[in-house]
């Protein structure tokens, strides 16, 4: 969507380059380290909301921007052209509308819900930014001892849970486990069942599943063993759903998610 905006500040800039007497190489130097400048800019701005950049969308944006400037010259002559230039626009412009809406009303939500307990930076967190239990946000908790949150959540065993997360990192193909730092209390053991595909059914058989001990443990809970299943799945929910498949229930707080 911001290819359009990339393509009218370039075409500025050749405007400009023009204005100043620039021409050959002068001129096409100006054009390339705007386009160059706009596209990485942008990605960095995602970075910096919590997206890898990524060098593939710097390309797409170059060539778009390429693209849009040969319309916009053919623009100059033909009637025709002005009019889908502007039909371009017009539908780029709701477009980026819409996707700045719907950011807003997720970050609002994230906001309401709980904050981030990982560190953006890094790309095998996964930043957990909601949880609920039959509809009920659950209990954020402060580990004294480093001043850091965690999340408290019942695990019932005629129920689950649904945990929201955001994922750092694009590319899972190479990571093995979830690692998961607890505290698990109300029942000495309990056979934890993780979902992640989607399904809120505990019956079902469930993608991962490990045991837990009482007390304060970390735990790796092997991934699927095709990678690129795995990375498909996780890459794409934002969800774990979590039930007991023991028929016990206990109260798990949770202190650290990650990949390894």
């Amino acid at each position: 969507m911001h290819t359009p905006l990339f393509a009218w500040l370039t075409w500025e800039a050749a405007r400009f380059a023009q204005t100043r007497g620039w021409h050959g190489w002068r001129a096409a130097t100006v054009l390339i380290t705007s386009a160059a400048m706009l596209a990485i800019g942008v990605e960095y701005l995602q970075h910096f909301f919590g997206r890898q950049a990524d060098w593939e969308d710097v390309v797409r944006s170059l060539a778009g921007t390429v693209g849009t400037l040969s319309f916009l010259k053919s623009a100059r002559s033909s009637s025709f052209a002005r009019f889908g230039l502007l039909a371009l626009t017009l539908v780029c412009l709701l477009g980026s509308a819409n996707a700045l809406l719907q950011r807003a009303l997720l970050m609002r939500e994230k906001a309401t819900a709980f904050p981030l307990l990982e560190d953006f930076e890094a790309p095998s967190s996964l930043s957990l930014w909601s949880l609920e239990h039959a509809g009920v946000p659950q209990r954020l908790v402060r580990r004294h001892e480093n001043g850091s949150w965690s999340l408290e959540m019942p695990i019932a065993k005629d129920g689950y849970s649904s945990l929201r997360y955001d994922a750092q990192s694009r590319d899972w193909t190479h990571y093995r486990s979830l690692v998961l730092h607890y505290r698990l209390d109300g029942t000495p053991t309990l056979h934890l069942g993780v979902r992640l595909d989607g399904s809120t059914d505990g019956k079902a058989r469930s993608n991962l599943e490990t045991y837990l001990q009482s007390g304060r443990h970390t735990t790796a809970i092997p991934l699927p063993s095709h990678q690129q299943e795995s990375s498909d799945i996780l890459s794409a929910l934002h969800t774990l759903t979590l039930f007991s498949s023991g028929g016990m229930e206990g109260v798990l707080t949770i202190e650290e998610l990650r990949l390894e």
